[in-house]
């Protein structure tokens, strides 16, 4: 029987991502580990066992971005680890939410 040490120790970026007065200030989705562990320079995943994947969906709220009406993004992350061989496939997801608001 073999016995693996490997599990998937990830740390998710702040909740709270911030608040914009541009939609195009708003961070681009990090779609790898590098990008990932940049976020907020908190965000890191600290252990794996196979090649890691990140991937991100978006969604928001409709909002127009105006005064009385935000528009919020949410964006949620699901990063996974295959495995080893020897111990299984693990995956945590992550969530961030931007508002961005005119002034």
């Amino acid at each position: 029987v073999e016995f693996s040490n490997c599990f998937l120790d990830i740390v998710c970026p702040a909740p709270n991502g911030g608040t914009f007065t541009c939609l195009a200030d708003l961070p681009a989705a990090a779609n790898s580990v590098a990008e990932f562990n940049a976020i907020d320079q908190v965000s890191a995943v600290l252990n794996a066992c196979g090649i890691v994947t990140v991937s991100a969906v978006d969604s928001d709220n409709g909002g127009s971005a105006c005064v009385g009406d935000p528009f919020i993004l949410t964006r949620t992350y699901t990063i996974i680890d295959p495995g080893d061989g020897v111990s299984p496939a693990m995956q945590q997801m992550c969530t961030v939410t931007y508002t961005e608001m005119d002034e």
